[in-house]
C-alpha cells in the first residue's frame, strides 16, 4: 500500500480530481498494448507493452513500491479479472525522476514470465519523430468518468498545446522539454487514476504518457514526452 501512501502526500498536490473526463468507450482489442498495473492487488496506474515482457509505465507509480507486490494485467477490459497475469522481475526507474517536478517520470518493468501474444495482447511501438503542437493523439484508460463511474475503457481525443501555452498556464511550475501538454475543455481530460494512460499518434505509435495536471477541469493536462527518451528505452529494452 506504499504507492497509495505517497500518492496522498504528494499526487494530490500536483494532480487531483478524477480520471478520463469525456471521451467515449473503447475496447482492449483496439488497444492490446494497454495493461493494467496492480499494487497489493489494487489498481495503481496503466501501462503499455513495449514487447510481450516488457512495460513503459510513469515512474511516480511504482517509486519505493516493493516488486513483489507488482501485477501486470494484459488482454483485459477490466483492471481486476479476466486477461492474463504477470509477476514482476525487476523495475527500472529513469535515475532522474524528480518527484517535485516530475520531470523524467519513466518507467520500465520487466515481466518474470512473457505474456501470450494475440489479437487483445500486442506490444506497441515508440513514434520514430517528434510530434507537432496542435496535433490530435489519443488518450486511452480506465478511471472514474465525469458521472464517477469506475473502471470503464475509454478514449479521448485531444488537442497538443504549445509549450508556451502550458508554462502560460503553470506559472509556478516546470514544464521540461520532456513534457507535452493538452487541452480540450473543461469536461474532457485525463485526471485521477489515469497515471500513465497511453498518449497514441493517428498510427497507433505511442507519443507519451499522462503524468500529472493539477485541477483537471481547469488546466492542462501534462505527459511525459518518450521522444526525448527514445535511446535510454532502447538501451535498457533489448529486444526493441
Amino acid at each position: 500500500m506504499r504507492v497509495i501512501f505517497v500518492f496522498c502526500l504528494i499526487g494530490l498536490y500536483w494532480r487531483g480530481g478524477e480520471a478520463i473526463r469525456g471521451g467515449s468507450l473503447t475496447r482492449i482489442a483496439q488497444n492490446p498494448h494497454l495493461v493494467s498495473i496492480s499494487v497489493n492487488e489494487n489498481f495503481a496506474c496503466a501501462g503499455s507493452l513495449l514487447t510481450l515482457d516488457w512495460v513503459i509505465t510513469v515512474g511516480s507509480c511504482l517509486i519505493e513500491v516493493p516488486i513483489e507486490a507488482i501485477t501486470v494485467r494484459a488482454g483485459s477490459m477490466k483492471t481486476h479479472s479476466l486477461g492474463q497475469t504477470a509477476n514482476v522481475e525487476s523495475v527500472l526507474i529513469h535515475p532522474m525522476f524528480n518527484w517535485y517536478t516530475q520531470d523524467y517520470d519513466l518507467a520500465l518493468i520487466k515481466l518474470a514470465q512473457p505474456f501470450v501474444g494475440g489479437p487483445k495482447v500486442k506490444p506497441i511501438e515508440i513514434a520514430k519523430d517528434e510530434t507537432a503542437a496542435n496535433e490530435t493523439l489519443t488518450l486511452v484508460g480506465w478511471g472514474e468518468n465525469t458521472i464517477a463511474v469506475y473502471g470503464e475503457l475509454r478514449k479521448l481525443d485531444v488537442a497538443l498545446i504549445t509549450v508556451d501555452s502550458c508554462r502560460a498556464s503553470y506559472k509556478y511550475d516546470i514544464i521540461s522539454p520532456r513534457m507535452v501538454c493538452s487541452w480540450v475543455d473543461a469536461n474532457n481530460s485525463p485526471c485521477w487514476n489515469d497515471f500513465g494512460d497511453p498518449l497514441k499518434n493517428k498510427w497507433g505509435r505511442l507519443v507519451g504518457m499522462y503524468t500529472w495536471g493539477r485541477v483537471c477541469s481547469e488546466y492542462p493536462s501534462v505527459y511525459t514526452y518518450l521522444y526525448p527518451y527514445r535511446e535510454w528505452i532502447a538501451t535498457a529494452v533489448p529486444d526493441l
